[in-house]
């Protein structure tokens, strides 16, 4: 006779084996904690959800494994809204130097009280050009996607990003961010050295040796 625990285990490969397979179709190295951390999210969202669909499990991978390079990332974030008072987030940033920010700020919304208080921290100016948002399925409990794109002042260029999550303003704070790292990758801050000058200062360093 089989228990519950016997079927829980089957569940778990059989979930682990589709997305290592997803992986693989994507050319993705399928590591064990590339693995483990795709899973995490999975069983997050299938305890939300009663049913979890390819589509649900290829943005879950596109949101971790198509990321760009982490100078910010999110932590945690609290947010409160309604029709009584002014909606509130406060957010907790971690940057690549393993140092923590704890910041909140108010907005015309939830999204826009949390790229506020992303702002305060970060402290790169843009100009917000573009906000999507679709639901990847059907279903009040869907996994939402959000793509923003954000543009430097007095510049032509523009920066994508994107996230995915059960919770709209964590996948739009996650899409913000991704940006907002792709921006600082490509023109630098503070003492970030922009990629292209980072590569010549590199190329010089080795013809002068």
């Amino acid at each position: 006779m089989r228990g519950i625990g016997d079927s829980c285990k089957q569940e778990h490969l059989i979930s682990t084996n589709a997305i290592s397979q997803s992986l693989l179709s994507q050319r993705e190295a399928a590591s064990s904690d590339a693995l483990n951390q795709v899973f995490g999210r999975f069983k997050d969202l299938a305890d939300a959800k009663k049913h979890v669909t390819d589509a649900d499990l290829e943005a879950l991978i596109a949101d971790e494994f198509h990321k760009p390079q982490e100078f910010y990332r999110l932590e945690d974030i609290q947010v409160a809204c309604g029709t009584m008072g002014m909606p509130t987030a406060t957010i907790r940033i971690a940057n690549n130097k393993g140092e923590s920010f704890v910041q909140a700020a108010v907005g015309t919304g939830p999204v826009d009280a949390s790229y506020r208080a992303i702002d305060a921290v970060v402290d790169v100016p843009n100009t917000l050009i573009e906000y999507s948002v679709h639901s990847v399925t059907e279903g009040i409990d869907a996994l939402g996607e959000v793509t923003v794109r954000i543009s430097p002042p007095e510049s032509g260029r523009t920066f994508g990003g994107y996230g995915a999550d059960s919770d709209i303003v964590v996948a739009s704070v996650k899409a913000y961010i991704a940006a907002l790292n792709r921006m600082i990758a490509a023109m630098g801050h503070g003492d970030i050295v922009p990629e292209g000058d980072a590569a010549t200062v590199n190329i010089r360093a080795d013809e002068s040796s």
